[in-house]
């Protein structure tokens, strides 16, 4: 919904290292032009899967991040999830100018700190940066950020035991 909310004026999205596409393909059966790129044929095989049981689909386009050869402000919207944190500082930099010329509106979100290392921090080469270093990354492009918002994903007792019990005051 979030994503949404800034797509109401464009029709075309640009979902970049989708994975199984699930966020591609629910936009796409909202109503949106939706391309969404990745490097992994296995995994847009995974979503092109997946797509099969729903009307609409996205277009699957397999494509490294880093080549993205679209014209200045071809979608309305380019989003990740779960992507940016696997690039160095200079790579993340250039990931997000790429992606600020080919969009009019540019979201990413990114994991947190906030788990322990334990069975509850997903598993990758995730860099677990403050939000102060990604404020920071950011002014480093022609861009200017219109909101931070994080989400909790736990919920009722858990939630509780997260507060309380383990001392996390502050989600992610």
């Amino acid at each position: 919904n979030k994503i949404i909310s800034y797509c109401k004026p464009y029709k075309n999205i640009l979902e970049t290292g989708c994975g199984t596409g699930v966020l591609s393909i629910y936009l796409a059966n909202k109503g949106f032009d939706v391309t969404a790129v990745d490097n992994d044929q296995e995994m847009l095989n995974i979503a092109k899967g997946i797509s099969m049981k729903f009307y609409k689909k996205p277009h699957f386009i397999k494509k490294d991040i880093k080549n993205l050869d679209y014209s200045r402000n071809h979608f309305g919207v380019v989003f990740s999830h779960g992507v940016l944190e696997h690039f160095s500082d200079s790579e993340i930099v250039y990931l997000l100018k790429k992606q600020l010329k080919i969009s009019h509106t540019l979201i990413f979100s990114i994991p947190t700190n906030y788990l322990d290392e334990s069975e509850d921090r997903y598993y990758g080469n995730e860099r677990f940066l403050s939000i102060k270093k990604w404020k920071s990354l950011i002014s480093k492009t022609p861009s200017r950020i219109v909101e931070v918002f994080g989400f909790h994903y736990i919920m009722g007792w858990k939630k509780y035991w997260d507060t309380i019990v383990r001392m996390k005051m502050f989600g992610p």
